[in-house]
């Protein structure tokens, strides 16, 4: 928690310092891998991201995001909320449509309204992604795709009780469209 903590103060500092900056707001869907995951299905999400350019084809900033997850055991839907770090490299000349990678690394929660109390785990998320910028006069067009490995600690209660050990862990994925403001 202290690593990510530090990862998202340095994301919302450097966009502030570097020469250029860019507002990214992205919707799509996005569903799991893994044994522990099984009975969470695919849902949608959305992202938005601050990024900085640190000079060339590089831009680093922070990225939030939210997702909703049906799960077919008929309970309430699942809400993930999201928060970190993310690394972007553009391939090639980025004047016109160009191809870029990216990492991410953050902070995830998953919670789930249980009737009268709200459960809850948080937990880190790793990963690449993978996308395409199309200009479009004073915005981008974005498309990406993106997997992260997720790992969740104990259960808890609403108000921090824990209640046991859970410590899911498999692979989100997803695919989103949106605009780029300011590149």
């Amino acid at each position: 928690m202290r690593m990510t903590l530090t990862a998202v103060v340095l994301a919302l500092a450097l966009p502030a310092t570097a020469s250029a900056q860019s507002v990214e707001v992205q919707a799509g869907y996005a569903g799991w891998s893994g044994d522990e995951f099984e009975g969470f299905d695919a849902g949608p999400r959305i992202r938005a991201s601050i990024l900085g350019s640190t000079g060339g084809s590089l831009e680093i900033g922070a990225t939030g995001s939210w997702a909703r997850t049906p799960v077919d055991t008929g309970n309430d839907d699942i809400t993930q909320l999201g928060l970190g770090v993310t690394a972007r490299k553009a391939l090639g000349v980025t004047a016109g449509p160009h191809v870029y990678v990216e990492g991410h690394l953050g902070w995830t929660r998953l919670s789930q309204d249980a009737g009268v109390v709200d459960v809850q785990e948080s937990g880190f998320a790793v990963g690449p992604g993978l996308g395409v910028a199309i200009p479009l006069g004073g915005v981008q067009l974005t498309l990406s795709s993106d997997i992260q490995y997720q790992s969740y600690g104990d259960l808890e209660i609403e108000g921090g009780l824990g209640v046991g050990e859970a410590g899911q862990s498999g692979w989100r994925w997803g695919a989103q469209a949106g605009l780029a403001l300011g590149r």
